[in-house]
């Protein structure tokens, strides 16, 4: 069993790198589809909340 720390570790690092997966797919359908329009606002929202989310984990982990 990994401590604590090391897991952190593990899936911060796991949650960036899908992160970045998603965010390249959406840079892509945004150029297939012409452009940007309402889907970054929705992309931005959705963004902000998996950073919230994240933190959340974080300090729910520390204490």
């Amino acid at each position: 069993m990994t401590n604590a720390k090391e897991f952190h570790e593990a899936h911060e690092s796991n949650a960036r790198d899908t992160m970045h997966a998603r965010a390249q797919m959406r840079s892509e359908a945004i150029k297939a589809n012409g452009g940007p329009k309402i889907s970054v606002y929705g992309s931005t929202v959705a963004y902000t909340i998996a950073v919230v989310r994240l933190g959340v984990d974080v300090i729910n982990s520390n204490s």
